[in-house]
């Protein structure tokens, strides 16, 4: 390592610690017209050649992340239990599902609601243009663990909104009944 390498990691350190610290007095030029021992420019070239080894894995994993992103959630899901026996077919364009209950027949949807962030993937979809045979408007498909997934059906947008309120949850109504099922997928 040359001497310019050891003081530009120095910098590197000495910014790094008064940043973690709050300090940011550094970036100020010095008081009637000294020099502060790193003026802005230092500082960015210092982050700059730190960063330059980094930059490109975070590019790439930007990339990659915007890629995943783009491509549809999809795949086919089988129930478990004599209630939820049948499958649940998510593809790039239409959802089916086909339960003992309740039979919805491919077809569009748009997305409501999306998160694969972290632990918890969850999303929800609204089915566009149902069949009569068809009892749920919204479908919301939850990760439990491994291959175990949540599957919810909503007969509307209303109800899959209002899911969380007491009053609406567990009730005996049948405009606020929810099919539940514990599904095992995506194959």
């Amino acid at each position: 390592m040359n001497e310019n390498e050891t003081l530009t990691r120095r910098r590197l350190v000495a910014v790094a610690q008064a940043m973690l610290a709050g300090d940011l007095s550094f970036l100020e030029a010095g008081s009637a017209g000294t020099r502060s021992s790193l003026n802005t420019l230092e500082v960015v070239r210092t982050l700059m050649y730190a960063m330059k080894g980094i930059l490109p894995l975070l590019v790439g994993s930007f990339v990659i992340s915007a890629a995943a992103a783009d491509k549809p959630f999809s795949g086919k899901f089988d129930g478990t239990g004599r209630a939820c026996s049948g499958s649940l077919v998510v593809r790039p364009r239409t959802i089916e599902w086909n339960s003992a209950f309740s039979v919805c027949k491919p077809v569009q949807y748009e997305v409501l609601e999306q998160n694969f962030g972290g632990k918890h993937r969850r999303i929800v979809f609204r089915l566009k243009k149902r069949s009569s045979q068809c009892r749920f408007e919204v479908v919301e498909i939850e990760h439990a663990s491994g291959y175990n997934w949540n599957v919810s059906g909503y007969r509307s947008v209303e109800e899959f909104q209002k899911r969380g309120l007491a009053d609406w949850s567990n009730s005996p109504l049948p405009e606020r009944q929810v099919l539940s099922c514990l599904m095992v997928g995506p194959n």
